[in-house]
């Protein structure tokens, strides 16, 4: 196997509202000016929001290795889409996420609202898309959970599901196996306080430190080929960068102000008065993210 550090300096991302501006703010900060961002189809009428040609354009990525930012949590199964191509290699997904994402059951996933609504069966959703990729010929797969999670989700997937169906599934310390490439998918719902979806906004997450050493590690492995990440809620507002985006430290705002975010879209940025300051934690988390995995 060929050993290679840093991922390329290209980034493919679904054309959200928020992804644009973030990505644009991340170009005013080196090194940032040096990664083609690239999104995946020119968006129209909203058709960002549509599956179909997010899988499509992520089916005609052929590299072997490559990055790709997703929407929302909602989306987080975009990520199965984008596996590491087949070629009779051994692969590890790691997914750094608030959920495990392992759900058999459609009927019982945790938000069956929103399931409902899509009404899918059968096929790769935000609930379950570990277990579709689980299911590849040559992968494994596997969740890391914040510690304040593990006991959660694990004790109710057992008492729902039953056991485990593979003992890698869950982690609770990451081991890169040997002689696999490594795919890191992150959920950035795990992170203390970052702006998910109101309702998977938590305070005691992993801090983007955790995450980033993950990312070095895999990285520096030499058997990193694919990272995609996600969790930014899709629609914000315009907003100004007021902190140092190579910041780590853990923000100390409320956890109904980040909850109370998508507010800002409706009533305007005028009546949010902390929205700077919450998108500017995701910048740091996104440009500490794209610096970890393409620049030693």
């Amino acid at each position: 196997m060929q050993e290679h550090k840093t991922l390329p300096r290209k980034v493919y991302f679904m054309p959200t509202p928020a992804n644009f501006r973030i990505i644009d703010k991340l170009r005013q900060f080196r090194p940032m000016d040096e990664i083609n961002f690239v999104p995946l189809f020119a968006p129209n009428n909203g058709e960002w929001m549509l599956e179909e040609p997010n899988v499509k354009a992520l089916a005609a990525i052929r590299e072997r290795r490559a990055s790709f930012i997703w929407g929302d949590g909602y989306s987080h199964h975009l990520s199965y889409y984008f596996d590491v191509p087949a070629n009779g290699s051994s692969v590890f997904k790691l997914n750094i996420d608030g959920h495990l994402d392992f759900c058999p059951s459609f009927e019982r996933c945790s938000d069956l609202e929103v399931a409902a609504r899509r009404n899918r069966t059968n096929k790769a959703e935000f609930f379950n898309h570990m277990a579709f990729s689980a299911a590849r010929p040559g992968y494994t797969a596997a969740t890391l959970l914040p510690p304040s999670k593990v006991g959660q989700n694990t004790e109710h997937y057992i008492r729902v599901y039953g056991e485990p169906t593979s003992p890698a599934m869950i982690m609770e310390q990451v081991a890169f196996p040997p002689d696999h490439d490594i795919h890191l998918t992150v959920d950035f719902d795990a992170v203390t306080l970052f702006p998910a979806s109101s309702k998977w906004v938590i305070k005691d997450g992993f801090v983007i430190k955790e995450v980033i050493d993950v990312i070095i590690a895999a990285r520096e492995s030499g058997r990193l080929s694919r990272l995609d990440f996600g969790g930014m809620i899709n629609r914000i507002p315009d907003f100004n960068v007021v902190c140092d985006p190579g910041d780590n430290k853990t923000p100390s705002f409320e956890v109904s102000k980040v909850r109370g975010l998508a507010e800002a879209n409706v009533l305007g940025r005028q009546f949010v008065p902390w929205l700077d300051v919450i998108v500017s934690y995701a910048v740091a988390c996104y440009y500490q993210t794209l610096k970890a995995a393409m620049f030693d």
